[in-house]
């Protein structure tokens, strides 16, 4: 048996994208798992063989007795987060709650994900539909959101009057059509809320003096990177 360990091994996976049964090449099951629908291990082949991956695939710590979910912790046993959401009450009122309460339908995998979006400038009217459409280089409006389940935070840089004014928080929607997932980070998620969450913008220029859309986008996850290099994610 000790042998056959060095060999690849594969898994077996069942329900909730979970490791059900752990195989040595050419070998016998040296682990098997049976979960309740919230992820708290019921049964195991063997309570001393250990591996790292578990229920939706995350590492389990075993001295707390909890899973790592890059955001926060995961308790299987009460099916309800360790800590509370990051992006408080946008994400519903419960703010330990685990995918919906209904695991058999929904997953968190990351707990949080991040998206780089698009869209239309809607100041140009179908005019900025068009170029948005064809392609033309900054004609477009410019923003982030962060993903919690089955709720969304999102937002970037508008103007709250002329070309060049006071900037506003814009109004926004994720399209996963026109949204790029950027990251998996807990670090960077928190910062990118955080951001988004600031009601304060720069004072908006078109071009030159200001910060268009655009530029709000990227300098804050440019200082949220910044922010989080060196952290483990």
């Amino acid at each position: 048996m000790q042998a056959s360990l060095t060999r690849i091994r594969a898994r077996i996976r069942r329900r909730a994208y979970a490791p059900h049964t752990r195989i040595p090449a050419h070998t016998a099951a040296v682990q098997r798992y049976t979960y309740s629908s919230f992820g708290k291990i019921e049964s195991q082949l063997d309570p001393n063989f250990v591996q790292l991956y578990s229920f939706t695939s995350r590492e389990f710590d075993i001295e707390i007795g909890s899973y790592f979910y890059r955001a926060r912790n995961y308790d299987g046993a009460s099916g309800r987060f360790l800590t509370s959401d990051p992006i408080g009450l946008a994400g519903g009122l419960n703010l330990y709650i685990y995918a919906e309460s209904n695991p058999l339908r929904f997953i968190d995998p990351t707990g949080l994900d991040v998206y780089m979006c698009t869209k239309p400038l809607h100041a140009l009217g179908s005019v900025g539909g068009w170029a948005y459409t064809i392609g033309v280089p900054l004609l477009y409006h410019q923003y982030i959101c962060v993903k919690n389940g089955q709720t969304t935070v999102c937002g970037g840089q508008d103007r709250a009057g002329r070309p060049y004014s006071p900037g506003k928080p814009s109004e926004d929607t994720l399209n996963l059509n026109t949204c790029k997932k950027k990251t998996d980070s807990p670090c960077m998620e928190t910062c990118l809320i955080q951001a988004i969450q600031n009601r304060e913008r720069p004072y908006y220029g078109l071009i030159g003096p200001g910060t268009n859309c655009q530029e709000w986008a990227n300098d804050i996850y440019s200082k949220c990177l910044s922010q989080c290099s060196g952290l483990e994610y």
